[in-house]
C-alpha cells in the first residue's frame, strides 16, 4: 500500500502542480484506503484516479452523509480515454450498492459532470476585491487560538442556508491547518468591535470566506486584487449526482403535507413514489409509467433545486413535494 500511496501522490501533484505539503496533506487527511480508485497503466502505475470522503449535511434539520468525491486526476498523457468517467461512473454504482442517497462534488466543468448525470445544487459568482477601507470593519490576522472562534463563525455562516455542510472541531483544524500549512493567510474580521467573520486566501485566492457581507472583504488591504466567489448566484459551483434514488427519496425532506402518487420511468427502470404521512417512499414497479425522468432532474428536485433544471414534461406536483432551498458547501477539497 505504502508504495501505490507514493505513485498516487506522483500523480496527484504531476496534475494539481500541488507543492509537498499539499500532497502530503491531501493524503494524510482527506485519503481512505475503503474509499478511492485508480486505473493503472501496463505496469500498474496509477494514471488516473479518484478519492472520496464522507461530508455530514443539515437539510432542512435531517442530518444526512455523503460522500465528496475529490482529486479526480488523469495524467495528460492518457486523458482522452474517458478514465475519469470511467472511475465516476464506478464510484456511483459503489455508492447505489451501498444505498447512499447522492454525492457532491466541485466541477472543474460543470458540462463534463451533466453527462455523468450531475446537476448543479448551489452557484457562486466570482468577483475581484478591490481595497476599500469599510465603515466599522477591522481584522487581525487569525491565530492558532481561534480555532473554536473560527468554527462559531462557521456555523453562524452556514446555518443561514438551511441546508449546509456541518464541521467537527477536527475537521475545522483540518481546514486552517491546510491552508496556514500551504503558505496561506488568514484574517479575522470583526464589525464595531465584535468577530463578525474570517477570511482564508491563498495564492490570490479567498479560498474560505465567513462574514456577513462579501463587502467586507475590501476592507482587508492584503486582499486587494484577490478573486473571491460568493456562494448565491452565477455559476455551478458544487454538483450532486443520484447513487441510490429510492435512498435519497427516503432520506431529504418533503414539504409538509405533502401528498401524491407518482409513476415514473428513470434510467430504464420504471419507480413508483408515494408521499404521505410526512415522507416519501420510491420503490421499483412494473406498473406503467406516467412520466420519463432523468436523474439529473431528480437532483434538482429533491435538493432544493425547485423546477430550475426540470424538464416540463415532469408534473409540477411531483416538484412541489420537495422544498426549495440553496445548499451551503464551501470546501476546497
Amino acid at each position: 500500500m505504502d508504495n501505490l500511496i507514493s505513485q498516487l501522490k506522483s500523480l496527484h501533484k504531476d496534475v494539481f502542480k500541488d507543492g509537498d505539503f499539499y500532497a502530503d496533506f491531501f493524503f494524510e487527511k482527506r485519503f481512505s484506503p475503503e474509499a478511492f480508485g485508480y486505473i493503472p497503466d501496463e505496469s500498474g502505475k496509477p494514471v488516473s484516479a479518484l478519492y472520496a470522503r464522507p461530508f455530514d449535511f443539515d437539510i432542512l434539520g435531517k442530518r444526512i452523509t455523503a460522500p465528496f468525491l475529490t482529486g479526480i486526476a488523469t495524467l495528460p498523457a492518457y486523458r482522452g480515454r474517458h478514465y475519469a468517467s470511467r472511475l465516476v461512473r464506478e464510484a456511483l454504482e459503489k455508492f447505489c450498492k451501498k444505498e447512499v442517497p447522492f454525492c457532491v462534488l466541485h466541477p472543474f466543468h460543470a458540462d463534463f459532470y451533466r453527462k455523468l448525470n450531475f446537476e448543479a445544487i448551489n452557484f457562486a459568482e466570482e468577483t475581484t476585491i478591490n481595497y476599500a477601507p469599510a465603515p466599522g470593519i477591522s481584522y487581525r490576522r487569525l491565530a492558532e487560538a481561534d480555532l473554536e472562534l473560527t468554527l462559531a463563525l462557521y456555523e453562524r455562516r452556514a446555518k443561514k442556508f438551511p441546508a449546509y455542510r456541518v464541521r467537527s472541531l477536527e475537521e475545522q483544524a483540518d481546514v486552517l491547518s491546510e491552508n496556514f500549512g500551504g503558505g496561506g493567510a488568514g484574517y479575522l474580521l470583526f464589525k464595531d468591535g465584535e468577530p463578525c467573520g474570517y477570511a482564508l486566501a491563498d495564492e490570490k485566492i479567498i479560498a474560505e470566506y465567513t462574514g456577513d457581507e462579501p463587502a467586507f472583504l475590501s476592507g482587508i488591504k492584503e486582499l486587494d486584487g484577490f478573486k473571491f466567489k460568493a456562494i448565491g448566484e452565477g455559476e455551478p459551483y458544487s454538483m450532486a449526482a443520484v447513487c441510490s434514488p429510492e435512498a435519497l427519496v427516503s432520506s431529504v425532506p418533503i414539504k409538509d403535507g405533502a401528498e401524491g402518487r407518482f409513476t415514473f420511468l428513470m434510467n430504464g427502470k420504471n419507480y413508483f413514489m408515494n408521499v404521505g404521512d410526512g415522507e416519501a417512499v420510491l420503490t421499483p414497479t412494473i406498473n406503467p409509467p406516467l412520466f420519463g425522468l432523468a436523474e439529473r432532474e431528480l437532483v434538482s428536485a429533491a435538493l432544493g433545486g425547485g423546477r430550475r433544471y426540470v424538464g416540463d414534461n415532469v408534473p409540477r406536483e411531483f416538484t412541489n413535494v420537495f422544498p426549495e432551498y440553496k445548499i451551503f458547501v464551501d470546501e476546497k477539497y
